[in-house]
C-alpha cells in the first residue's frame, strides 16, 4: 500500500512538471523536469517499507541500495548540465537514476496533468 502511494506521488510529480512546462511555453528560459533519486537507503526505507525485517536483512539491504549522495547524482546532473539541457530542449521529462530518461504512457496523459495542476 505504501509503495503504491509513493508511485502515485511520483506520477503526480511528473504530471505537474509537464503541466508547468506546457504553461511556460517553448520560448521560456525555465526548464522543468522531474527526478527520481532511485533506491536510496534512508530512514524512510526503515520506517515505511522494511520496518518488520530482521536487522540481518536490513544490514544486507543497506549495502544493496544507494547512498544519499549517490541518489542525489541525477538531480545534480540536471542542475549543472544546463548547456546540454538547453541545446536538446529537455523540458517536462522524468529522469531516473544516473540521468536516464524514463517514459511511461500515463506520464503523457494531459487530462491527468491538468487534474494534478
Amino acid at each position: 500500500y505504501t509503495l503504491s502511494l509513493y508511485g502515485r506521488s511520483k506520477l503526480a510529480q511528473v504530471a505537474w512538471s509537464k503541466a508547468l512546462t506546457r504553461r511556460l511555453g517553448d520560448k521560456s528560459k525555465i526548464y522543468v523536469n522531474a527526478v527520481h533519486p532511485g533506491a536510496v537507503y534512508t530512514p524512510m526505507v526503515n520506517t515505511f517499507y522494511f520496518s518488520s525485517m530482521p536487522q540481518f536483512f536490513m544490514n544486507i539491504l543497506s549495502r544493496l541500495l544507494w547512498t544519499v549522495e549517490e541518489g542525489a547524482l541525477t538531480g545534480i546532473y540536471l542542475g549543472v548540465a544546463t548547456d546540454k539541457i538547453r541545446s536538446k530542449e529537455v523540458r517536462g521529462r522524468y529522469f531516473h537514476p544516473q540521468s536516464v530518461e524514463f517514459d511511461h504512457p500515463h506520464m503523457k496523459d494531459e487530462m491527468l496533468q491538468e487534474n494534478v495542476w
